[in-house]
């Protein structure tokens, strides 16, 4: 079992005693905001290690077409062409390939370094995709 599945265990024996506890001093409402409180803060702290060093980067969709995919993946995946209905220019399209945090669990990722893309991705078009979606897949 990993540690983060453990913590959400926790979370949910603790939540289930607070509220089979005889005296309660805070309302359910207040318990819930707690909670949702402290499972955001969770995810934050639990966002994946990056493989590289994004200090360079300001997560901006912008950013991370500059780092390559503007000039390399245009060529196929553009507004005329759009093979496999992509268009790596489009940001709703880019996006949701992706899990905002989790470059490793993410589609588009995935696909530039285990997948069909692998050969045309060099290293500098993985870093600015993994550092986009790493840093949140920002617009």
């Amino acid at each position: 079992m990993k540690f983060g599945s453990r913590r959400y265990i926790f979370l949910i024996l603790v939540m289930v005693f607070i509220h089979c506890s005889p005296s309660k001093s805070s309302s359910p409402d207040d318990e819930g905001i707690i909670v949702l409180a402290w499972l955001q803060q969770q995810s934050i702290t639990s966002r994946e290690n990056s493989i590289y060093d994004c200090s360079d980067s300001d997560g901006r969709f912008q950013t991370m077409l500059d780092s390559g995919p503007r000039e390399v993946c245009t060529q196929c995946h553009n507004e005329e062409l759009r093979v496999n209905d992509f268009v790596i220019t489009n940001y709703r399209m880019v996006q949701s390939r992706t899990i905002p945090g989790y470059p490793s669990q993410s589609l588009i990722y995935l696909k530039i370094t285990e997948g069909s893309m692998r050969n045309y991705a060099n290293s500098s078009i993985q870093k600015g995709i993994y550092c986009w979606i790493w840093n949140g897949s920002l617009n």
